[in-house]
């Protein structure tokens, strides 16, 4: 299907939302579409950087606060890693990678609770 306009896509799953919240849904779709192509790979892991400012020009509909707020609510819990792995000490740039074995482990809980 071809989008209304000229724009790459968002995409919100709607089981992950309404587990984890509608804008960390957001940003962790988006965290996992940034590992799949980055190169960035430290400690076995592949990450993607970017600034606040960064997140911010990607999701130009919130405001900083809020993408902030979703980034430290999906690390507390533990649902993304954040690393520091940049070259100059005054560069404070994040780096993110999806926690997986956390979110197999918040569907996994969701799947013993139905039985």
């Amino acid at each position: 299907m071809k989008p209304l306009i000229n724009e790459s896509p968002l995409l919100l799953l709607p089981t992950l939302a309404a587990k984890v919240g509608v804008n960390e849904a957001v940003i962790l779709q988006q965290i996992h579409y940034w590992n799949q192509i980055s190169k960035n790979v430290r400690e076995g892991h592949t990450w993607v950087y970017k600034t606040v400012e960064e997140w911010h020009t990607e999701f130009p509909f919130w405001s900083k606060s809020t993408i902030e707020r979703a980034l430290k609510k999906l690390e507390d819990e533990q649902l993304i890693v954040i690393g520091v792995y940049n070259r100059m000490k005054y560069d404070r740039t994040k780096w993110y990678r999806i926690n997986h074995e956390a979110i197999q482990q918040l569907f996994q809980a969701q799947a013993s609770q139905v039985v």
